[in-house]
């Protein structure tokens, strides 16, 4: 019975304990109003500037940030893409941003980095969730 309790007591815990962090999660949309020209002029990641955000967004919370918005925020981004994927399966269109672009010698590369993508649903009215990737040759 103590072992019953225990579990429960250590499931009912790490759920709340999951609720909280995703609840002090910034907002998308706060941390997109920081962002001055600089993240625009760093189109293809060489400056670093990108990289600043780079966790920040990842980690943000999606909420009412439109299509229109995050273009106005980012600029364009540097590939859109289409995708399937969920339960239920679903479409989506991601915008990618290119977020560093340097070799481990700090020389800028063509296709190597990080990314960041935003995906939108299928009309793109609203934003679902932010991924993050490498670029690789």
């Amino acid at each position: 019975m103590r072992l019953i309790s225990f579990i429960t007591y250590l499931l009912i815990s790490l759920s709340l304990h999951a609720q909280v962090k995703e609840q002090s999660a910034q907002k998308t949309s706060e941390i997109l109003e920081q962002l001055t020209d600089q993240w625009k002029s760093d189109s293809l990641g060489l400056q670093g500037y990108r990289f600043d955000y780079f966790t920040r967004l990842s980690k943000s919370r999606p909420d009412t940030v439109s299509r229109d918005q995050l273009l106005r925020y980012l600029g364009r981004p540097n590939r859109t893409r289409k995708t399937a994927y969920g339960k239920p399966w679903r479409n989506h269109v991601e915008y990618v941003y290119y977020i560093l672009n340097i070799d481990l010698n700090g020389k800028p590369v063509s296709f190597t980095g990080l990314y960041l993508s935003f995906a939108f649903d299928e009309g793109e009215n609203y934003l679902e969730e932010i991924n993050e990737g490498d670029i690789c040759p």
